[in-house]
């Protein structure tokens, strides 16, 4: 099976080169701190659902919220 290999084009210099690996690491950078600043932001809002659920469920015992006819908000 052949492999494909991207090179410079020819009577370019190594200027042009590194302009260009710099540029792809720095979109490299900015799309791996976008995905983690999404895993983070996601993380969070996970922890605070949880954390009010608990102080709920302190206060309301489950079976009462499945079960209860009256809204009370």
């Amino acid at each position: 099976m052949a492999r494909n290999v991207v090179s410079p084009p020819l009577g370019k210099g190594t200027r042009n080169a590194w302009k260009r690996t710099f540029s792809e690491r720095a979109i490299a950078v900015a799309l791996f701190l976008s995905a983690f600043l999404s895993i983070l932001i996601t993380v969070g809002i996970v922890a605070v659902l949880l954390f009010e659920a608990l102080a709920f469920f302190g206060d309301v015992t489950f079976w009462e919220f499945i079960t209860g006819t009256r809204w009370t908000p």
